[in-house]
């Protein structure tokens, strides 16, 4: 794990934790979720190195990796990804 002493956002140093999420999926491990005081950017920190990442994208029931429409969390799920993935290319768009 890595951990963060400054914002890679605007550089400063001070964060406040909001939450600590389990990775249920793959490693059954907390994270703990951190806002910078400063600017308001929202991280994982300490972070999986670059190392460690990959293996947490590896399984195969991570819902992202599949274009799956078996029950209707699936559906929803895959609803909300084409909803938001038009957004960001319109977004993109316009800053074009």
């Amino acid at each position: 794990m890595e951990i963060l002493k400054e914002c890679e956002l605007c550089g400063a140093g001070s964060f406040s934790p909001i939450v600590q999420p389990r990775d249920y999926l793959i490693s059954n491990k907390h994270f703990t979720i951190v806002r910078c005081q400063q600017c308001g950017f929202v991280f994982t920190n300490p972070r999986p190195s670059s190392d460690e990442l990959p293996g947490y994208y590896a399984s195969s029931d991570y819902i992202s990796h599949t274009d799956s429409e078996k029950n209707i969390s699936d559906k929803v799920y895959q609803m909300v990804r084409r909803h938001m993935l038009n957004k960001k290319i319109k977004l993109l768009k316009s800053s074009l």
